[in-house]
């Protein structure tokens, strides 16, 4: 029988020890700093109850000493109250609240925040999915330096719900990440150059150089709008394959749903604006004519199931002419 002393384990439990002494040593210096009214020893003070290190784990408490926090304007408490509802350390999880808490930090300028918010807007986790919104924070965040949001961003442009798909954007939003912090894998880089030609890569790292060494104007490395012929696919799978302006479709378009409805005419920032011609087809109804920010406006005729036609005048979507 080996009696030889385990060394590593009194190692190991001398080392547990040692941290949960500190832990409650630390907790005790944050607790007596917070009660002489220390902002950033609250939220201290907060997140030991919420991780239980050095005190027993009390959610209430969490919460109590981050909203004094917060009371006294401090931006990290309220991230992490977002923390804490979103992954549900010491609380119920809530994602909405989390949401809530990410947007107050956000709005006081917490670029972990802004990330934040973009992948909640994207993935719709305490919000109703919304890829406009995603698109905003992530560049917020990008623009101050969050790799994550560049990688929010490449997503975004990858997948087509950056208004368009754009691989080269993609690929430039990806390699940046990159550079910027080593959690992002460079596989995710190689995914989206499988899809792209030798001339996009090299295009694609032109304009990564470029961000990184903010050798253009700011305004160029903000959202490049969609302008001109482009095609974009919402998550919902309505479709629109026509002209834009400054991100806006504008100009000739078709617009598809899923269901079958379809406009083709024009448009003007991003409303339906002159000719066009709207068909459902699952009700065989059809209107041709004209149309002002979005109504049917002017001279038009919409023909139904039966053939009955309405002609004449429309005025905001009301039809005041006449049945033929």
């Amino acid at each position: 029988m080996d009696n030889t002393p385990n060394i590593s384990s009194a190692d190991d439990s001398d080392g547990v020890r040692f941290m949960k002494n500190l832990e409650r040593v630390q907790f005790q210096s944050h607790l007596a700093e917070a009660e002489d009214g220390d902002a950033g020893a609250m939220t201290s003070v907060g997140m030991h109850y919420a991780s239980g290190a050095g005190v027993d784990q009390d959610g209430e408490e969490a919460i109590r000493w981050l909203c004094k926090a917060v009371d006294l304007g401090n931006v990290e408490a309220m991230g992490c109250l977002a923390a804490m509802y979103a992954e549900g350390e010491a609380v119920i999880q809530d994602h909405k609240e989390a949401f809530m808490w990410w947007r107050e930090a956000a709005d006081l300028g917490n670029v972990e925040a802004m990330a934040r918010l973009g992948t909640r807007c994207y993935a719709g986790e305490g919000v109703s999915q919304d890829d406009e919104q995603a698109f905003k924070w992530f560049q917020k965040a990008a623009d101050l330096g969050n790799a994550g949001a560049m990688a929010g961003l490449g997503l975004m442009y990858a997948n087509g719900r950056s208004m368009f798909q754009d691989f080269v954007e993609a690929y430039a939003w990806f390699t940046v990440a990159k550079a910027s912090s080593d959690k992002v894998s460079d596989t995710i880089c190689e995914n989206v150059a499988n899809s792209m030609t030798p001339e996009q890569i090299a295009e694609g790292q032109k304009r990564s150089r470029e961000t990184r060494n903010k050798e253009k104007h700011a305004s160029e490395l903000k959202y490049r709008k969609k302008h001109g012929q482009g095609t974009h696919i919402s998550p919902d799978g309505n479709k629109y394959v026509g002209e834009w302006k400054d991100g806006k479709r504008h100009g000739q378009g078709t617009h598809t749903w899923p269901n079958g409805q379809k406009y083709v005419g024009e448009l003007k920032e991003g409303e339906y604006h002159g000719q066009g011609t709207l068909t459902l087809e699952e009700d065989g109804w059809k209107y041709v004519g004209e149309w002002k920010d979005g109504h049917e406006h002017g001279q038009g005729t919409v023909t139904v199931l039966d053939g009955t036609k309405y002609v004449g005048e429309w005025k905001d979507g009301e039809c005041l002419g006449q049945k033929t």
